[in-house]
């Protein structure tokens, strides 16, 4: 009995690992195909500070403010008021 059971968790262990790969290799095409253009990376600019303090600065200025709200359109329509995330503008 034990090794049934035992054989039936490494069976469902399995199936839920491919799945996951499933989802995750769909998540990544569909990334590829509409949000990747509407993402940037700053990573270049956190070696040196100068850089930081400039991006600090034109995101303050385009935004009038140090925080953002992101997410709301999404997370509004699907859960209202659950979740507000901020990205905020540090040194």
């Amino acid at each position: 009995m034990y090794n049934q059971y035992q054989g039936s968790l490494v069976s469902s262990q399995r199936e839920y690992e491919e799945r996951l790969k499933t989802h995750a290799k769909y998540l990544k095409d569909r990334y590829q195909e509409l949000v990747h253009e509407f993402v940037a990376s700053f990573s270049q600019y956190s070696e040196n500070q100068m850089d930081r303090l400039e991006v600090k600065r034109i995101a303050e200025q385009f935004f009038e403010t140090t925080e953002i709200a992101i997410g709301d359109a999404i997370e509004e329509r699907t859960n209202p008021g659950q979740l507000r995330l901020l990205m905020s503008f540090g040194q």
